[in-house]
């Protein structure tokens, strides 16, 4: 079945979470821990879910490294990045239905 553009793009970054994730990558890469935390109110499980599925669709790269311990790291991808501009149009169309 073929999509619109617009399906696409909220099939890609759509729901709660996914763009809170993005917002949060935009500035800095982050350990799981440091977006659990800065995503209030979201479960390990879910967060973990949705990373694999931005990482599936390319939004985001995992990096794994071993130093003393096992370290994930998480960082926007070129093509996560340009998602941004669509994601702030979202955020502003649903602003005023939260916020009325």
């Amino acid at each position: 079945m073929k999509y619109s553009p617009v399906a696409n793009a909220l099939k890609l970054i759509g729901g709660k979470w996914k763009i809170m994730i993005l917002d949060s990558l935009l500035s800095k890469h982050m350990r799981f821990g440091e977006l659990k935390r800065s995503l209030n109110g979201i479960t390990s499980q879910m967060l973990s879910k949705q990373l694999k599925d931005m990482e599936r669709d390319k939004l985001l790269i995992k990096k794994v490294s071993k130093v003393e311990t096992l370290n994930t790291e998480y960082s926007l991808t070129e093509f996560g990045k340009s998602t941004i501009p669509i994601a702030v149009s979202y955020t502003h169309l649903t602003l005023p239905t939260i916020y009325s």
